[in-house]
């Protein structure tokens, strides 16, 4: 976890937000209380911008799969919601670092004249204008709600 944590530090301070990701996968067999807070403890850490979280899910024949101490489904899954809550915490974070700045948007549908798309990092975009699927434009934040950040085009 060290190295892990470097690694999202060097990229932190060599680039403007990256938006640093990871997979989580909760209850891996013999993981303990004290092994998940600290795994709580060092996501905070790196403060990922998102996360996919999964309960870790037996398959037979697999090394795991034959370990002793196999987690119980509720502990699992209550460790994969609590993770999520972290998780939400810190994409909200993101996101809200987002407000006032000008991301380039890469944009693909629309609904009602609002344009939705992806910024460089990943995140959802909404945006009033025409004809804009395929196109990449500027877009100055003004808000950030639910699962999207709201411009407008400049």
């Amino acid at each position: 976890t060290a190295r892990y944590l470097e690694s999202v530090e060097l990229l932190n301070r060599w680039f403007d937000r990256p938006a640093v990701t990871t997979d989580l996968i909760t209850g891996f067999p013999e993981e303990t209380e004290e092994e998940f807070a600290q795994t709580l403890d060092f996501i905070r850490k790196c403060r990922f911008a998102q996360m996919h979280i999964f309960p870790y899910s037996r398959r037979p024949g697999t090394p795991a799969d034959k370990m002793p101490s196999q987690c119980e489904n509720a502990v699992k899954s209550r460790r994969a919601h609590e993770a999520q809550k972290v998780a939400d915490e810190m994409h909200r974070d993101f996101m809200r670092g987002s407000i006032g700045q000008t991301l380039p948007v890469l944009f693909e549908t629309e609904h009602d004249g609002v344009w939705t798309g992806h910024s460089d990092t990943y995140i959802l975009v909404k945006a009033r204008g025409e004809a804009l699927r395929g196109k990449i434009c500027p877009v100055s934040i003004k808000l950030a709600q639910d699962e999207a950040l709201f411009g407008e085009i400049i």
